[in-house]
């Protein structure tokens, strides 16, 4: 078997839900990092054999097709195999490994592996409108909060999350005092500049452009951040996922950019 070597890694901010990234689709978010994390690495877009991405819920029609999408608009050769696979949580960890199997396995020299994820632009379902509702009130499913949900047991993720807190007897005092850490480590990693070489800033199209940021907005101290969630309810709430790319670039409208994440109010990527 060959062995496998990571030539490079790069990704977007974090963004909160509904917030700065919810206007750029995943796809575009996607092949702006397959161009970039290629660019780093050094190596010829030819040499490219696969392409692997993660993604979970679909945005758009698009989405359906979101690797191979993200090959071509990032630069690769239009014959370059891709595959779009769904491991919920964990598929763009999956998409590391099914990368990595296919040069051990010597299918391909090169592959591009990553995740993207926008749960700002899940959309609703309307399941009557393919063959009509014939009677009484029709819905509109949640996709987003669907796929926060136990197919078996119809019980929430957060829900999920309390009943192990409670099995395994992990305080809220204790989520808290975990938290407010690893708030406080954040903070300090962002100050620090750690995150800086990792990220690409995202170019939004929106009015009242601001300038670009390598920084956070606004970070709050690890005391506020602690009494903050003290005050809050059950500690298990939908937090938004980044995607991992960004949009070509544009003139016109003006743009704003996306700073590095404040880590207060988003969940990991």
């Amino acid at each position: 078997m060959e062995d496998v070597f990571v030539l490079s890694g790069v990704r977007t901010p974090i963004g909160k839900y509904g917030g700065g990234l919810a206007s750029v689709p995943p796809c575009d978010l996607a092949a702006q990092m397959v161009r970039e994390a290629v660019k780093r690495s050094g190596t010829d877009p030819v040499d490219v054999g696969h392409v692997v991405f993660g993604n979970v819920l679909h945005t758009e029609k698009r989405d359906m097709y979101l690797a191979r999408v993200a090959a071509i608009n990032g630069g690769l050769e239009v014959g370059t195999p891709a595959l779009t696979l769904n491991r919920l949580c964990g598929s763009g960890m999956q998409a590391i490994v099914s990368a990595a199997q296919a040069i051990m396995l010597g299918d391909c020299q090169v592959a591009v592996a990553g995740g993207a994820e926008s749960m700002s632009r899940a959309p609703y379902w309307l399941p009557g409108m393919r063959w009509g509702q014939r009677m009484n009130d029709g819905v509109a499913l949640d996709s987003m909060v669907g796929a926060l949900t136990d197919p078996f047991d119809a019980c929430h993720m957060g829900v999920t999350a309390e009943n192990v807190a409670a099995d395994f007897g992990v305080s809220r005092a204790d989520q808290d005092a975990l938290a407010a850490e690893s708030h406080r480590r954040a903070a300090a990693a962002i100050a620090a500049g750690y995150f800086k070489e990792q990220i690409l800033p995202i170019e939004i199209r929106a009015r009242g452009a601001r300038p670009p940021s390598s920084t956070p907005t606004s970070t709050s101290g690890p005391t506020s951040a602690s009494r903050t969630w003290r005050n809050c309810g059950p500690p298990s709430r939908a937090r938004a996922l980044s995607p991992r790319a960004t949009r070509p670039a544009s003139t016109t409208p003006p743009r704003r950019w996306c700073s590095p994440p404040d880590h207060s109010t988003a969940g990991p990527a």
